[in-house]
């Protein structure tokens, strides 16, 4: 049952997109360890102030804050599972880690006034 078993990983509240990404690398290494099976990951879900308030007002955050750092990666993560696709979690993303920062940060659409 378990060579079958392809569980997910969502980090939540990480404070930053490296430490989701370094508790998704400890994670898959005890999974394949101590389980034997194989964790993908599909990103992390950053702490987000706006959570914490909509919670307050019962209200959906994705509603209520759809801007937010929170509700940008909830969407990011459900295209990747509608994609079924993972964040890779490789050796190499250190030496791109700009790349993939700009990659997968929330574009800031603000317009600067001239």
């Amino acid at each position: 049952m378990l060579e079958e078993f392809r569980p997910k990983l969502i980090v939540n509240r990480s404070d930053t997109f490296e430490e989701g990404l370094e508790s998704a690398k400890k994670m898959r290494e005890e999974a394949r360890r101590e389980l034997g099976i194989e964790i993908s990951y599909l990103g992390p879900v950053l702490a987000d102030p706006c959570v914490v308030r909509a919670v307050k007002e019962s209200v959906p955050f994705i509603r209520r804050f759809p801007e937010s750092d929170a509700s940008h990666w909830v969407r990011t993560i459900a295209e990747r599972i509608e994609g079924n696709t993972d964040f890779k979690i490789e050796k190499n993303y250190f030496s791109f880690g700009e790349y993939f920062r700009k990659l997968f940060t929330k574009n800031d659409t603000r317009v600067q006034a001239g």
